[in-house]
């Protein structure tokens, strides 16, 4: 890939004009944003899948709570 510049130099009696070109390779930094791009793709999709593990660990760390509980109140009506 290759990004182009031109630009008119206009000389100060005004008869002369000059062109001035660059040409720049940018396949090096194009290559760089679309890896970043990829990488920031794969990121969000670990940070969604990281925030529906500790949602899943949140609640069956409450069943378990409630459990523990539930068995607690039922040992206390139903002593043995």
């Amino acid at each position: 890939m290759a990004a182009i510049q031109l630009r008119r130099l206009d000389r100060a009696d005004k008869k002369a004009v000059e062109f001035q070109v660059v040409i720049q390779d940018i396949t090096a930094r194009k290559k760089a944003e679309i890896a970043l791009q990829d990488a920031k793709a794969a990121l969000e999709k670990v940070n969604q899948q990281l925030r529906v593990a500790a949602l899943e660990a949140r609640n069956k760390r409450g069943r378990s709570q409630a459990q523990t509980a539930a068995s607690s109140a039922r040992a206390n009506f139903w002593p043995t």
